[in-house]
């Protein structure tokens, strides 16, 4: 059994659309993690492909930084990626995250011969400006 991790880390220091964080292992396995802002709220969109059709596991974690304490969530399951090379949609997760919060998400998609892509995506907050 060949079991390979590979991470890939993305630091946002404020929400840009368009920031995703991804991974790729050598077999071809691939998952990427794509914040969607939304006011106070961020959801998270996971994906993944292969280059075959397989059944994978994930598990999504997002842990929320905040003046009042940490809050984390997770979430996690099977899917069959049923289409070579075509982003196969995971399970959406949202949080509240107000300006001067920061979050870390991980997403880790793990393939039936062991082998696992790992997308890191977080994110500081936004600086209080003083006059």
């Amino acid at each position: 059994m060949i079991m390979s991790a590979l991470r890939i880390s993305l630091l946002a220091s404020a929400m840009a659309l368009g920031a995703v964080a991804n991974a790729t292992d050598p077999s071809g396995l691939k998952a990427w993690l794509e914040p969607i802002p939304r006011g106070d709220v961020v959801e998270f969109q996971g994906y993944v492909s292969a280059p075959e059709p397989m059944l994978v596991t994930y598990r999504l974690v997002i842990e929320r930084i905040s003046q009042g304490g940490r809050a984390k969530t997770s979430q996690g399951g099977r899917v069959k990626i049923t289409t070579p090379n075509e982003p196969t949609r995971l399970s959406l997760t949202a949080i509240n995250v107000r300006q001067y919060d920061s979050y870390e998400a991980e997403l880790t998609v793990t393939g039936p011969l062991g082998q696992t892509v790992q997308a890191e995506l977080s994110r500081r907050p936004v600086n209080k400006i003083k006059i």
